[in-house]
């Protein structure tokens, strides 16, 4: 956050949008303060991505502008009707990877999306990320360059030279696409980190999606990457933080296995 949120209307309402219900009772929906900019609140909704949990109560809200509402509700139905295309390309993608014996994981995207379903959220994100093996990655790459997706990524000598964990595809139906074959994406990163892929897919399990059941890390390494990602990223975006707050929340998380996966990623 770039201000205090007892001192930014922007900052308090967007907190109370984002985390509402998260610790079981839900906060209040206070009026928009009239004499308030709105610039502020727009641009913190473009960086903390709340554009989505405003929709929902965007009504109710004693004197939000209406313009804002109004991109509220756009933004959501946008969201909604763009993750329609990624859950079909995430069926497609997938499936062409189980007919090659390649197996695979889901991270973030569709499976961090559905735990704010399950509160009538609607979690925006913007691209598919797969893990693979990294022996069977020339294999899924074939199966999906088969099935309809496309390589985007065509600087070899840089790809040779950094030696990202990831490639990016357009994927059949035109979502974009990030196959990987390590979770941790840059080379002096994976120096100091060790997050073995072969035991992060011996381990997978289904969660249920908008695409319907997909393979998944295991409840602690899901919890353990989130809270890597938003790290490696920066950790500056609440939505980010509400990710993890709400896999926390989880029944089935066993904290000694996130301290261990913890630990032995390091």
């Amino acid at each position: 956050m770039t201000a205090r949120t007892d001192r930014d209307p922007a900052a308090t309402a967007l907190v109370r949008w984002l985390f509402r219900d998260v610790a079981g009772t839900a906060s209040d929906v206070a009026p928009w303060p009239a004499e308030a900019p709105t610039d502020p609140l727009v641009r913190l909704l473009d960086v903390h991505r709340g554009w989505t949990f405003l929709a929902r109560r965007a009504a109710s809200v004693p004197g939000l502008p209406a313009d804002v509402a109004a991109r509220a509700v756009d933004e959501r139905r946008s969201a909604v009707t763009y993750q329609v295309a990624l859950a079909a390309d995430l069926l497609r993608c997938g499936a062409a990877l189980d007919a090659a014996g390649v197996p695979w994981v889901c991270v973030k995207g569709p499976v961090v999306a559905a735990l704010h379903e399950a509160r009538g959220e609607v979690r925006p994100f913007t691209d598919l990320d797969l893990l693979v093996p990294p022996e069977r990655f020339a294999d899924a790459l074939r199966a999906l360059s088969t099935a309809g997706s496309v390589l985007l990524d065509r600087n070899f000598a840089l790809l040779r030279s950094r030696v990202p964990g990831e490639v990016d595809l357009r994927a059949p139906l035109g979502t974009m696409l990030d196959l990987h074959w390590t979770l941790v994406n840059r080379s002096e990163r994976r120096r100091r980190a060790a997050v073995p892929t072969a035991r992060l897919l011996a381990t997978r399990v289904d969660v249920t999606t908008a695409a319907g059941p997909v393979p998944a890390l295991g409840p602690a390494e899901r919890l353990v990457h989130l809270c890597l990602h938003a790290a490696g990223s920066g950790g500056d975006r609440l939505v980010w933080l509400l990710d993890v707050a709400l896999a926390c929340a989880e029944p089935d998380v066993d904290w000694d296995a996130v301290v261990a996966t913890a630990r032995a990623w390091r």
